[in-house]
């Protein structure tokens, strides 16, 4: 028994060092943590932390609601710096299909603006679909969190209906719900901005 106890202690000699240094879990493995308890134990809830959880998906969707406005701007602006290029490469072009000869001056100095704003062009349009990935991915991001913020209060409502709940527990469980519902909404905001932020091709 002692020596099976050694090596108990031993093993934990070695994993906890390991266990204290690893990365906490994502917000959205929180929030399905959190869940995923108050269905199978609604009475044992721990209300507190499902708010703390709430709090973070806030701030999270704040910061996206952030990041994305310079990143609409960018959006824009190369839109318009591609729209520009394109008007301008398409009138080189079709001065350079005028002239069918490759060996005067003016063919060659056409040649050589079309090939420098053709790489221009396509340095912006890789610059755009850059922006355009990255404000995909905070879009997807802010959707799992909101979706998952409905979720929580959805939960939390189950809680506040529940007969066996006690008082207090309720009216936890009341304010945590209408919280939720209440981020989902002001941040109804950021889908908006999406719609708006990317010009058409």
């Amino acid at each position: 028994m002692r020596h099976v106890l050694a090596i108990a202690l031993a093993i934990l000699a070695l994993v906890a060092p390991l266990a204290a240094h690893a990365d906490p879990p994502s917000l959205l493995t929180r929030v399905g943590t959190w869940v995923y308890a108050a269905e199978l134990r609604p009475l044992d809830a721990d209300l507190d932390d499902g708010s703390k959880i709430i709090g973070a998906i806030d701030a999270r969707l704040a910061a996206i609601n952030g990041e994305l406005g310079p990143l609409a701007a960018r959006s824009r602006a190369l839109g318009g710096e591609i729209g520009a290029a394109r008007k301008v490469l398409a009138e080189l072009r079709t001065q350079r299909a005028g002239r069918t000869g490759d060996n005067d001056d003016r063919a060659r100095a056409l040649d050589s603006k079309i090939e420098a704003l053709s790489a221009r062009l396509a340095d912006l349009e890789k610059q755009r679909d850059a922006v355009h990935d990255q404000m995909g991915r905070l879009s997807q991001e802010a959707t799992s969190l909101m979706d998952g913020a409905i979720r929580i209060g959805d939960s939390a409502a189950s809680i506040a209906e529940e007969p066996k709940a006690d008082a207090t527990k309720k009216r936890k469980a009341t304010a945590l719900a209408m919280r939720a519902q209440q981020i989902h909404q002001a941040r109804l905001a950021f889908i908006r901005t999406l719609r708006g932020a990317t010009p058409a091709d």
